[in-house]
């Protein structure tokens, strides 16, 4: 299996894309390429800089699949936690004696009393959903600055 640098390294560059295991492809060029393992190492690593943005292409499909998942999972996180915590404020309010004004009912401590059972869980939910969303973006300018060859 003795192939010409071109050859290995358009076999590494269609291995990587496939989300295979850089050590997996290592082991198979020493096995079926009469390699050392340093040297397989190194030529792998090689061709993995050098067609780093060749890489980055053919896996954008997925990684964009990835993301976008990611996005929306973050954005049902937010939406459902901010729409918790509104439902129940509503009901905080709705149970204020109704003779009273708006701003009379409302007090800070009688609210986070209230909210406290679920307002954590709740906080958490919200910014694991940012969180989502922000690693979604940032994965995403990675595959738009690899598909533009930035």
């Amino acid at each position: 299996w003795e192939m010409p640098d071109d050859r290995w390294s358009a076999f590494i560059v269609e291995r990587l894309a496939a989300h295979d295991n850089p050590d997996d492809i290592v082991l198979e060029l020493c096995q079926q390429g009469g390699l050392s393992w340093p040297r397989a190492e190194e030529l792998v690593e090689r061709v993995r800089q050098e067609n780093e943005t060749a890489i980055t292409r053919r896996q954008s499909p997925f990684l964009a699949v990835i993301a976008f998942v990611l996005f929306v999972g973050g954005v049902a996180l937010i939406g459902f936690s901010t729409y918790s915590v509104v439902e129940s404020l509503e009901h905080y309010l709705s149970m204020a004696d109704s003779g009273q004004s708006v701003l009379d009912a409302v007090n800070l401590p009688g609210i986070l009393f209230y909210l406290s059972d679920s307002a954590s869980g709740l906080l958490v939910m919200w910014f694991g959903g940012a969180a989502m969303m922000l690693g979604s973006l940032t994965g995403m300018r990675r595959v738009w600055l690899g598909i533009l060859g930035a």
